[in-house]
C-alpha cells in the first residue's frame, strides 16, 4: 500500500514539474518553427557565357583515340589519323633459342638455325564493347527482347533470360547444348557456349557501319620524343592535334592500303597444328582464342621479315630508347570510304601480332638413337605493342554559322571543337560581385542550386541522334579541376556514362521525345561559395565528355586569341555537339533562358 502511494506521488510532482516550465522554452521553439522562417523560397540569379572555339589541342596520354572522318550536319567536316610509337622486349627471341644460340657450334642437338618465317601479320585495335544490361537479367540490352523485365525471354524457349544466366545456359539459344532439347525439357545441358560466338554490342561507332573504306597504315619516319627541348628536356613533350606528319612527307613504306570491311563479330582463331595424340579430336578445327570484335588489319609480311625477325640479336633490339629510333612508329588513316565513318578505338589494347614459323629439332624421346631423329616446323608469335607515344591529328572544316559574340546560343563541340566559360553572379572580368555579396549576406539556407541548360531544339531538329551529346560536363575552368558536387556524388549506374548522376549533365527529353535539357545540381559548389570568404568564384568551363569518370585535363588552345587553356580529356573524345538556349535568345525560347537557380530557406527574417 505505501509503495502505490509513492508511485501516485512521483507521478503528481513529475506532473507539476512539466506545467511549470517557463514560457520562454515554448516561446523559443515557436520562433524557431513558424512558417513565416521555413517558407522555401527560389530565386533565379544571372548567368553570363562566352562561346570558345578550340584551335588546337592536347591529344596523347589517352587510352582512347579517334580514326575516320565524319561530317556533323552544323559543325561540319571532321577528320582523324592515329600516330603511334612502337614498343618491343628488350633482345627478343624468335623461336627457341637466341641467335647467338643458334651461331654457336653447341653439341647440343637441340641448337639448330631455326629459319623464322613470317605467316602473316596484323595489326589489332580493338573496338570498344557497351555491355549494358538495364534489368541485370545477363542479356546485354541489344539482344534482349525487353531490356527492362528481368524475366523476359529472349530466345523464346520458355525459360527466362534471368533463369538461364544462373542455370549457365544460353540465354539466346533455345537449346543450349545442340542435343535436341530444348533447355526447358532438358536436364543435362554440360557443354555451352562451346562453338557459338559470344555477343557483344560494339560503341563509339559514328556514321555508317556499312561504309565501305580504304584503310592506310605507313611507316613513320619521324623520330618522337618523349621529352621537351624548349624546357631543357625536364618535362614530357605535349603532342597536339596539329602534328600532321604525314602530310610534312615524315613517312616511309606502305604497310597496308586497300579495301576494308568492318566486322563487329567476335574474332576466333583455331590451332595451328593437330595434336596426333588426339586421334578423336582435329585441334585444327577446335578454337584456341577468342578476340573480342577489333580491326584486324594485314600488313606487309616482307617489311617486318627483315626489319624484324631477321634482326634478331641486332643492337637496335637492346633497349626502347635504340628500338624507337630504328623502327619509329607507323601511321593510320582511312583515306576514302562510301560513307561518313568515325571509330573511337581502344588503342591502349592495340598491338601488332607476327605469327611466324621455325624449325625444331625433336629426338623422338630417345636421347641415344639419333636415327629417328627430324626436325618439323613449328609456331609461335610476337607482339609488338603500341604503347608509346600516340596521338591523334585531326582536321576541320570551318563553321561559319557560328558569329563571334552571339549570346543567344551556346555551341559545344567534342575533339576539335567548342567549349563555354560560364560565369556566374556577374560579368565583371575582375569576378567583382555586388549580387554575390548581397546573398552572402541574407543569410541564406541553400536548399538546391540548379544550373540547367535547354537545347535549342529549332537547332538539333534535323540531326542524327548520334551527332547529338548525351552528357555534358561543368567543370571549374580556372582551377583545371572537378567542382565539389561532382567530388561528393557516387552515385553508380550500369548504363555507360550514367555514373555520378546526381552531379548531372545527361540530356533529357521532353514529353514528345525530343531532346529538352541538360541539368547540372550545383548545391555544394554554391554553399561553398555563400560562407566561405577564400572561396573564389571561379570561371567554369561547360564541355562535352564521353566518360564522365574522367576527369584529366589536357593542353589546348583558342582560336584568334591563342590563349592555352585546360579542358577536360573526355572532350576530346567524340565527334558530337550540342546547341544550348543562351542569355540572350529569340523570344520563344524566353523562357529556357540560361539562369541559375536557387531554392532557399531565409533565416534572417
Amino acid at each position: 500500500m505505501n509503495l502505490n502511494t509513492n508511485k501516485i506521488f512521483l507521478i503528481l510532482i513529475l506532473i507539476f514539474s512539466l506545467f511549470s516550465c517557463k514560457t520562454e522554452f515554448n516561446q523559443n521553439g515557436y520562433e524557431l518553427l513558424s512558417d513565416n522562417i521555413l517558407t522555401s523560397s527560389s530565386f533565379f540569379a544571372p548567368v553570363y557565357f562566352e562561346n570558345k572555339e578550340i584551335s588546337d589541342i592536347q591529344t596523347n596520354n589517352t587510352t582512347h583515340y579517334q580514326l575516320g572522318n565524319f561530317k556533323h550536319s552544323f559543325f561540319g567536316q571532321f577528320s582523324s589519323q592515329i600516330i603511334s610509337q612502337l614498343t618491343i622486349p628488350n633482345n627478343p627471341i624468335f623461336g627457341r633459342f637466341s641467335q647467338d644460340v643458334e651461331d654457336s657450334q653447341s653439341n647440343d642437338p637441340f641448337v639448330i638455325q631455326e629459319n623464322e618465317k613470317i605467316n602473316e601479320v596484323f595489326l589489332e585495335i580493338p573496338f570498344f564493347v557497351n555491355n549494358d544490361d538495364s534489368d541485370g537479367d545477363g542479356v546485354i540490352d541489344q539482344f534482349d527482347s525487353d531490356p527492362n523485365d528481368i524475366y523476359s525471354d529472349s530466345d523464346l524457349d520458355g525459360v527466362s533470360d534471368f533463369d538461364e544466366s544462373l542455370n549457365l545456359t544460353d540465354p539466346l539459344n533455345v537449346d543450349t547444348d545442340s542435343d535436341g532439347i530444348s533447355d526447358l525439357d532438358d536436364e543435362d545441358n554440360t557443354v555451352f557456349y562451346s562453338t557459338e560466338n559470344s555477343q557483344y554490342r560494339v560503341d563509339s561507332i559514328y556514321g555508317n557501319r556499312l561504309s565501305n573504306l580504304n584503310l592506310k597504315v605507313n611507316e613513320l619516319t619521324y623520330y618522337l620524343s618523349n621529352l621537351d627541348p624548349d624546357n631543357n628536356f625536364e618535362t614530357s613533350l605535349k603532342y597536339f592535334s596539329s602534328d600532321d606528319f604525314l602530310s610534312k612527307g615524315f613517312y616511309g613504306k606502305t604497310l597496308y592500303d586497300d579495301q576494308f570491311q568492318l566486322d563487329f563479330n567476335e574474332i576466333r582463331l583455331n590451332y595451328k597444328t593437330d595434336d596426333p595424340k588426339t586421334d578423336d579430336i582435329d585441334e585444327t578445327k577446335t578454337i584456341e582464342t577468342r578476340l573480342t570484335p577489333r580491326l584486324r588489319i594485314p600488313l606487309d609480311i616482307e617489311f617486318f621479315q627483315s626489319k624484324i625477325i631477321d634482326k634478331e640479336g641486332s643492337r637496335n633490339f637492346s633497349n626502347q630508347l635504340d628500338f624507337s629510333n630504328y623502327l619509329r612508329g607507323i601511321i593510320v588513316q582511312i583515306t576514302d570510304s562510301s560513307d561518313d565513318i568515325y571509330l573511337l578505338l581502344n588503342f591502349s589494347n592495340a598491338l601488332i601480332r607476327i605469327n611466324y614459323e621455325f624449325d625444331r629439332y625433336n629426338n623422338n624421346l630417345t636421347d641415344s638413337d639419333l636415327s629417328d631423329d627430324f626436325v618439323y616446323k613449328d609456331y609461335n608469335s610476337f607482339i609488338i605493342e603500341t604503347n608509346g607515344i600516340t596521338f591523334n591529328n585531326f582536321k576541320k572544316s570551318t563553321n561559319n554559322n557560328i558569329k563571334d559574340g552571339d549570346k543567344s546560343k551556346i555551341y559545344l563541340k567534342g575533339g576539335l571543337g567548342h567549349i563555354a566559360k560560364i560565369r556566374l553572379f556577374e560579368s565583371d572580368l575582375n569576378k567583382n560581385s555586388t549580387l554575390l555579396d548581397s546573398i552572402r549576406n541574407n543569410n541564406w539556407l541553400i536548399n538546391e542550386a540548379n544550373l540547367v541548360f535547354y537545347v535549342d531544339q529549332e537547332e538539333i531538329l534535323n540531326w542524327d541522334n548520334e551527332e547529338l551529346a548525351d552528357r555534358i560536363f561543368l567543370f571549374d575552368m580556372d582551377n583545371s579541376s572537378v567542382i565539389l558536387d561532382y567530388d561528393i556524388d557516387n552515385s553508380t549506374q550500369s548504363l555507360n556514362n550514367r555514373n555520378k548522376y546526381f552531379y548531372g549533365g545527361i540530356l533529357e527529353y521532353d514529353d514528345n521525345g525530343i531532346p529538352y535539357r541538360y541539368k547540372f545540381r550545383i548545391t555544394e559548389y554554391l554553399r561553398e561559395l555563400l560562407k566561405n570568404d577564400d572561396f573564389e568564384n571561379s570561371d567554369l568551363g561547360l564541355s562535352l565528355t564521353s566518360d564522365i569518370l574522367n576527369k584529366q585535363f589536357c593542353s589546348a588552345i583558342l582560336k584568334n586569341d591563342s590563349e592555352k587553356i585546360n579542358i577536360p580529356v573526355a572532350s576530346v573524345l567524340n565527334p558530337m555537339g550540342t546547341i544550348l538556349v543562351g542569355t540572350n535568345p529569340k523570344i520563344e525560347n524566353l523562357e529556357k533562358k540560361l539562369k541559375l537557380e536557387i531554392f532557399y530557406t531565409d533565416f534572417s527574417l
